[in-house]
């Protein structure tokens, strides 16, 4: 079965932030800590400290889409953090990070919008991710000839995670090379249980979903593709099972 979606801490200390005191709160912050982000322009930020297994930190919006992040929120070797609510202009990336959710965001990016590098020394840094619910619009890459394929003018990543464990569900992404991702080749690492279910995926000039280099126990389940160059990719898929079920793809 799929990861259980993280909640915040019950006993959580919810902390109110605006544009003037986010740095300062993230420094300060602790683990179970709930960080709800007035309305505002906020800059992009990095975050520095780790939450717990039963205890995330738990950056949110007071009030859905109306805190505005204008840069990359980043998250780089953190471990126990959710991100919901948030309009972004910019990137989500956690290289060599585990044990995050991002939720409910609105994501526009003149590049990647989701994405997760492992770099660690073992190949096992990154995993249980959970990206769903987010609406995550790419680059203005149109659905034509001079877009598709590997070597057409097209660019960026919607959702792009190696590792394993990840669930990516219920997002709603248009306009990238690939909307959906694993990694390839080197950067491929442990890329192993990861469900890619519901999701409604519109102009993948290369890939709607790209599955390749995945290493087994992978799920592509009811997802919506429309305006792609390829559906579904998976070469090569380096083991199973492999599973692409009842997905509904229209103009591919």
């Amino acid at each position: 079965t799929s990861a259980a979606l993280p909640a915040p801490s019950a006993s959580g200390t919810v902390k109110a932030v605006t544009p003037a005191t986010l740095g300062a709160v993230l420094a300060g912050v602790v683990a179970g800590d709930i960080l709800e982000l007035g309305d505002g322009a906020y800059s992009g930020f990095t975050v520095t400290k780790d939450g717990a297994a039963q205890a995330l930190i738990w950056l949110r919006a007071k009030n859905p889409l109306l805190a505005v992040v204008t840069g990359d929120v980043r998250l780089d070797g953190r471990a126990f953090w959710a991100i919901e609510g948030l309009r972004i202009n910019g990137m989500v990336k956690f290289n060599n990070a585990h044990d995050l959710a991002v939720l409910r965001n609105s994501i526009q990016t003149p590049g990647s919008g989701v994405v997760a590098y492992d770099t660690s020394a073992g190949g096992t840094a990154v995993y249980n991710i959970a990206v769903m619910d987010n609406v995550i619009q790419g680059p203005t890459t149109p659905f034509s000839n001079a877009t598709v394929g590997a070597n057409g003018a097209n660019l960026g990543e919607g959702v792009e995670l190696t590792g394993a464990g990840h669930v990516i569900a219920y997002n709603r992404v248009k306009g990238f090379r690939d909307c959906i991702s694993t990694l390839e080749d080197r950067s491929a690492k442990n890329q192993v249980s990861i469900d890619i279910y519901n999701n409604d995926l519109e102009v993948g000039a290369d890939d709607a979903i790209e599955a390749d280099f995945t290493m087994g126990n992978t799920r592509i389940l009811r997802n919506r593709i429309r305006n792609s160059f390829v559906g579904i990719s998976g070469q090569p898929t380096l083991g199973g099972p492999a599973y692409s079920v009842r997905n509904v793809m229209f103009n591919i």
